[in-house]
């Protein structure tokens, strides 16, 4: 990884870095008691760099005003991480998704995020992501928005203001009745 937070890493900030072409992830915050750390005004990019920001566990941190654009797979992972807020970042031009979230992915924040031009979805939704929120965020030109299709098991996730639109397949895909 380009910058790896872990262990129990609290109130660090990474600002105003080019984050570029490392291996795995440009930034891994790992660990439950990796917490209240900042990724702030970064651009984090680059081929063979599979993630751009990647969370393992981590609680409470805040990513702000970030680029991130071009990565082999996924924009952004969150892996179990919960209490996080994401908010004014860009995540474009990557190989799948755009915001990944994976069991148990819980109580995170969204706020007026541009996600687009990502060869997957926009936002993905494995099994168990629970009671996150995504407020005015701005989804287009992915090949599918939203994608809640293989979510068994999430509940209480909220979607409130956001725009979807002119994504190639899908804007919307909720099998869930546990979203609204």
């Amino acid at each position: 990884s380009g910058v790896s937070v872990s262990g129990t890493s609290r109130t660090n900030m990474i600002a105003h870095c080019l984050i570029y072409s490392n291996t795995s992830a440009g930034v891994e915050l790992n660990g439950a008691a990796v917490q209240r750390n900042s990724v702030v005004s970064n651009r984090i990019a680059g081929p063979g760099q599979n993630v751009g920001v990647y969370f393992t566990g981590a609680q409470t941190n805040y990513i702000r005003d970030n680029a991130i654009r071009r990565v082999s797979s996924i924009g952004v992972y969150i892996n179990s991480g919960s209490g996080n807020e994401l908010r004014n970042n860009q995540v474009y031009s990557n190989a799948n998704w755009a915001i990944y979230l994976a069991s148990p992915a819980a109580g995170n924040l969204f706020v007026r995020n541009l996600l687009y031009r990502n060869g997957g979805t926009g936002i993905y939704f494995a099994i168990g992501v629970v009671g996150n929120r995504f407020l005015n965020n701005v989804i287009f030109r992915n090949t599918i928005g939203v994608d809640l299709n293989q979510c068994c098991g999430s509940t209480g996730n909220e979607f409130y203001n956001n725009i979807v639109m002119s994504n190639s397949s899908t804007g919307f895909v909720n099998n869930n009745a546990g979203t609204k």
